[in-house]
């Protein structure tokens, strides 16, 4: 009965696999019958096409002369891409040049002003019948003189320059043209050429949010790199020696787009070049750009540490310096800077709890006093999810010995006795008996303690008796 059963099984299991077999077959029979059926053909030709000779020798006129077209288009339209570079170089000294020539223009025009200036002085003397030695008259002048800048010319010295400043002539007009031309550029798809003019523009007119909302805009492009990158790319080549630069707004949009496409090469010659406006938000992108992406950590971190340092923000400067595992770095800055603040040395260790940051920060360092107090962090810590790290700082002083923590306690002005006692009390919660029982002794054994103690446990019991 065994053996027909399993008979009756392996029969149901072949017929599955026969059916299955004539399946594959009839379908690999298709698949060769749609071959055979299927005839070569040359690309824009068809196949009776490519089986008639007259039909092919004009298809081989057409390529020929395609071909020629290009190679001919080739060598009027296209040029190397050195040709581009050395562009690019003579566009950055002719900036240079620009910028050298402004500064020297200014200085021209305050020599013309003193002149003039000076002059009408001598015309006024004279005037007045010199009775006042020139000598007095001209030194009262030359300290007024002195005094004077670009902006204090007058309307006569205005329109004595603007006829030889070609920058004011039909100045509107120029500008006009400018902006029409950046919008020829950009409709016709030309975005590198429209970024890079738009970067030129005259008085920063492109250089805004609003054109960089039009290049945002733009979603279906040629080329490896988005049209906003390129826009930003080319403020960051024209903001020659900190000339230029970008505003905040601008600067943290750049840096962003450049990061959500992976250039953090780019961002890194931006900050170095000193081609940005730092900002606490430029350097609290980059910091959170490097969380997201760790392998990048060190290099983000050691980017916002150059803003964050420029900016003033020195709390998030050492913090940086912090999380790279720089704590000898951390410690001499930080006591470099008179600015910062105990509250400053918090935020860091908030940050980036560490014990031995926290012992650095409760000892003197090169003959200055320690910037935090043990019982004032320990205080504010052990009221926080940073407790252990307080804990283990007391356990330190505790087993250093020599009455180590006993001096803590008593040379800390920064922490009352109240406050070392609620520290005793934690510890006490905390499953730390003995180093509560220590704090406990060390604050009975100072001046006034036991006194106190006896008054306020008396108190409570004459309290107790009259309720």
């Amino acid at each position: 009965m065994y053996c027909q059963r399993r008979a009756v099984q392996l029969q149901e299991r072949i017929e599955i696999i026969q059916r299955d077999t004539a399946e594959l077959q009839a379908k690999l029979r298709r698949q060769q019958d749609s071959r055979k059926d299927k005839r070569p053909s040359i690309p824009g030709l068809t196949f009776d096409e490519s089986m008639n000779p007259a039909a092919l020798a004009k298809h081989l006129e057409y390529l020929e002369k395609k071909k020629a077209d290009l190679q001919s288009k080739r060598k009027s339209q296209y040029v190397s891409m050195q040709v581009k570079t050395d562009l690019d170089q003579k566009m950055r000294i002719a900036l240079d040049q620009r910028d050298e020539l402004v500064v020297d223009n200014e200085r021209l025009q305050i020599r013309y002003k003193q002149l003039q200036y000076l002059n009408d002085a001598f015309i006024t003397w004279e005037k007045t019948g010199r009775e006042v030695p020139l000598f007095e008259f001209i030194t009262s002048k030359l300290e007024d003189i002195s005094k004077l800048k670009v902006s204090d010319t007058d309307c006569h010295g205005a329109m004595a320059f603007e006829e030889d400043d070609p920058s004011k002539v039909n100045d509107s007009e120029l500008l006009v043209d400018y902006i029409e031309r950046f919008i020829n550029l950009f409709e016709a798809g030309e975005y590198e050429a429209a970024a890079f003019h738009a970067a030129k523009s005259p008085h920063g007119v492109l250089r805004n949010t609003e054109t960089m909302e039009r290049f945002k805009a733009v979603t279906v492009y040629q080329g490896e790199l988005p049209p906003l990158l390129l826009f930003f790319q080319a403020l960051m080549i024209s903001a020659h020696a900190g000339t230029q630069l970008p505003d905040q707004s601008l600067s943290v949009e750049g840096v962003c787009c450049a990061l959500e496409n992976n250039f953090v090469e780019l961002v890194t010659h931006w900050v170095t070049q000193n081609r940005l406006t730092y900002s606490e938000a430029l350097g609290d992108v980059i910091c959170e750009h490097g969380d997201r992406k760790p392998y990048m950590a060190d290099a983000c971190l050691a980017l916002a540490h150059i803003i964050y340092k420029s900016c003033g923000v020195l709390r998030k400067a050492a913090l940086s310096m912090c999380k790279r595992g720089m704590t000898n770095g951390v410690i001499e800055f930080i006591y470099q800077n008179k600015d910062f603040t105990a509250d400053d040395c918090l935020y860091v260790l908030r940050g980036s709890p560490s014990l031995d940051m926290l012992w650095a920060f409760t000892q003197p360092y090169q003959g200055q006093q320690a910037r935090l107090s043990v019982g004032f962090v320990c205080h504010t810590f052990l009221r926080s999810d940073l407790e252990d790290l307080a804990l283990r700082l007391l356990g330190n002083f505790c087993s250093a010995g020599s009455g180590a923590l006993e001096k803590v306690i008593r040379e800390d002005a920064m922490c009352s006795g109240d406050s070392w006692g609620e520290i005793a009390s934690v510890c006490a919660q905390r499953n730390h008996p003995q180093l509560s029982q220590e704090i406990q002794a060390i604050l009975l054994s100072l001046d006034g303690a036991m006194k106190l103690s006896l008054v306020t446990e008396g108190a409570r019991r004459v309290e107790q008796v009259f309720m």
